[in-house]
């Protein structure tokens, strides 16, 4: 049997709920701005956090990182003006070390559960997704090192959501060795991909720069497509994804160009 969903609230006039999603045992968050409230095709920016202690005030659910501080996602993705829904499936890093959307099949359910949700809590039919966006903040290296290391061998990178992929985005997230064969491979996978890495790097001790660097031959071999930013301040952390998405939702930005003015 289906399992009731929370009612949405409003926000900057679109419509936030949680839902309890099938494809996996998590809480999800999902923002529908008012821009994407009546459209038949919208993009989806699946947002996947990090250790929830790390940042302050510390998120509790989902839904904290759309309506509260310091991630406030839904008036950033709000203020774009871009019929783009918002989902933030909320996982404890500290139960399970492996994220439960990082196999390929299991998010490709995932995004075809959300966009039937959309459609329900609209009150229309299910709208048709043009593209998608994947986001990760800290930990979610756990998410996105894992689909690169499906890109070889996973026929289902290829499919569903994962085939309208356009932009990967992370947010300091290079804690560990990158798997840099595997996010070459997915690059090779589709030329219109197109990927954005942002990691403190002001200081050697800072623990995500030895991992950023360790793409900079993907950076020189993909240009355009394979970006890599450093020297934030190891402060920056938590304010990366608030800061820098405004820029990177910007409407009349083209996939792979995107380019990003802030201050950290």
């Amino acid at each position: 049997m289906r399992k009731r969903q929370a009612a949405s609230m409003s926000l900057h006039d679109g419509l936030v709920w949680t839902l309890k999603a099938q494809t996996a045992p998590i809480q999800t968050a999902v923002f529908c701005p008012k821009a994407a409230i009546s459209s038949g095709e919208v993009e989806l920016l699946v947002f996947v956090h990090g250790i929830v202690t790390g940042c302050r005030p510390q998120a509790t659910g989902p839904t904290d990182y759309i309506v509260k501080a310091p991630f406030n996602l839904g008036s950033v993705v709000a203020a774009s003006n871009r019929a783009i829904v918002l989902v933030v499936p909320y996982n404890d890093w500290a139960k399970r070390k492996h994220h439960p959307l990082s196999r390929p099949a299991k998010l490709n359910r995932f995004v075809d559960e959300v966009m039937k949700e959309v459609g329900r809590v609209r009150g229309t039919a299910s709208p048709s997704l043009h593209t998608l966006i994947l986001a990760g903040h800290s930990r979610a290296w756990g998410f996105l090192d894992s689909l690169a290391r499906s890109a070889r061998t996973d026929a289902e990178m290829r499919n569903g959501a994962l085939a309208r992929l356009s932009q990967v985005w992370a947010f300091d997230t290079t804690y560990v060795s990158p798997p840099t064969d595997g996010y070459k491979a997915w690059l090779d996978l589709d030329r219109n991909l197109a990927f954005r890495f942002f990691y403190t790097g002001e200081s050697p001790r800072s623990p995500t720069k030895a991992g950023g660097d360790a793409l900079r031959p993907l950076a020189g071999e993909y240009k355009g497509r394979f970006n890599l930013e450093a020297g934030f301040k190891t402060g920056a952390h938590c304010s990366m994804p608030r800061t820098l998405l405004p820029a990177l939702l910007r409407p009349t930005m083209s996939d792979g160009e995107a380019s990003c003015s802030y201050s950290l």
